[in-house]
């Protein structure tokens, strides 16, 4: 009972941190927790690049309240690093909209499948007009927005320890405050920005 209630107080703190708003562009700030945007690098031909320093991260962020064991709203359990904003666009003249939200840690875009609660369309019913503006499944992918999202929550949303409707949630704040913008380059088809929560 203690694991929960200690989650939820994270999730509220995290949630509030995410709606405020930003007096800097990269940094959010609410009591002793941030949330820091930059550049991801990812691996290269000529070998591995690093992502950037997590400037200000003291340790790696849990999603189980500093421990790697339990699990949080019905998801898996994971540690890891950092969140990885992906964006892409469906075609070179659209906009900029959210392919997803991925725990990482500084060598890999992973956990990944971490288990817990299957997808559940009636979960974020309330955020649909939303997601079919900011989060669509591009026609070329020839997938349902449903299995677009399916597979966005399975692989990467169970392994953050926040319920399905928190992980949309907060991904659907991460673009609609715009703080990504200066990181993502208007001639690329996808963008890749480094969410460091502390």
């Amino acid at each position: 009972m203690a694991k929960l209630v200690t989650s939820i107080v994270v999730l509220a703190i995290l949630l509030v941190a995410l709606l405020a708003s930003f007096s800097d562009a990269s940094v959010v700030a609410h009591g002793k927790l941030k949330v820091t945007f930059s550049k991801y690098v990812n691996k290269t031909a000529n070998g591995i690049a690093k992502p950037p320093a997590k400037v200000g991260v003291s340790d790696t962020w849990s999603s189980s309240s500093g421990s790697a064991s339990g699990s949080a709203s019905g998801s898996g359990s994971s540690s890891y690093a950092f969140l990885l904003f992906a964006l892409q666009k469906c075609d070179n003249s659209s906009p900029w909209t959210i392919h997803g939200l991925w725990p990482s840690d500084s060598s890999s875009e992973g956990p990944q499948n971490c288990g817990g609660s299957s997808f559940d369309p009636n979960a974020i019913s309330s955020l649909r007009s939303q997601i079919s503006q900011d989060w669509p499944s591009c026609s070329w992918s020839h997938t349902s927005e449903d299995d677009f999202l399916a597979h966005e929550w399975t692989k990467h949303g169970t392994c953050t320890g926040w319920s399905e409707l928190t992980y949309f949630q907060q991904t659907l704040s991460l673009y609609q405050q715009g703080s990504w913008k200066q990181y993502c380059d208007d001639s690329q088809s996808e963008c890749k920005v480094q969410v460091n929560l502390h």
